[in-house]
């Protein structure tokens, strides 16, 4: 009928599939963050939080006393990933 179909075009739009999702880093003692080689932030055993395209991503963190860490990770469309890097602990294989 007409009141059904003028209803349906009423209907807002789907909304966009997520292609994005978020990596929470935690750096120990502290370092700078890159992501994909692009440097982000310092962080002093905090959370950063950097929103990126979902895929696989590499998160570098470089303290010039302690040395650097790199991991690669994958972040899902609208999900969370959490990398925690200490530097102090040994690294492993």
């Amino acid at each position: 009928t007409f009141a059904q179909r003028a209803a349906s075009l009423a209907r807002p739009p789907k909304p966009a599939p997520v292609r994005e999702g978020t990596l929470k880093v935690n750096v120990f003692p502290w370092g700078d963050i890159f992501i994909n080689g692009k440097q982000q932030s310092t962080l002093n055993n905090r959370d950063a939080r950097v929103v990126v395209p979902s895929g696989m991503h590499e998160v570098r963190v470089v303290n010039p006393t302690v040395g650097s860490r790199s991991v690669r990770v994958k972040v899902d469309p609208g999900k969370t990933e959490t990398v925690r890097i200490d530097l102090t602990a040994p690294e492993s294989k």
